[in-house]
């Protein structure tokens, strides 16, 4: 029994959402909470909370460097069709393997 198209696209869409619920919100959430930690570090000055500095430039530097490769990728188009690089790589080894075989029976 096959699931129809529309079937198979609302079940990919429900995975990504729980996807995102479960693993980009708290992962999200962590990475707030640690920048928030070296900020409070850095503000009341701990122990020389100066070394604090690094971890947050790192952090901030790195965020921003994805976010740009995202919008980058995103206003190039690159997001627009996921699937159909895949299909032209079978097209694309199916024409190789065709021609291998011409080759071979020469």
């Amino acid at each position: 029994m096959t699931v129809p198209r529309e079937g198979r696209s609302r079940t990919k869409t429900v995975i990504v959402v729980l996807m995102g619920v479960f693993i980009l919100i708290p992962g999200a959430i962590g990475f707030g909470d640690k920048l928030y930690q070296f900020f409070q570090v850095l503000i009341r000055d701990e122990k020389g909370g100066r070394f604090a500095l690094v971890p947050i430039a790192t952090y901030l530097g790195v965020s921003a460097g994805f976010f740009f490769i995202l919008v980058w990728g995103a206003l190039k188009g690159m997001l627009s069709d996921i699937e159909g690089p895949k299909y032209r790589m079978l097209e694309q080894e199916e024409e190789l393997d065709a021609s291998e075989r011409a080759g071979a029976g020469r």
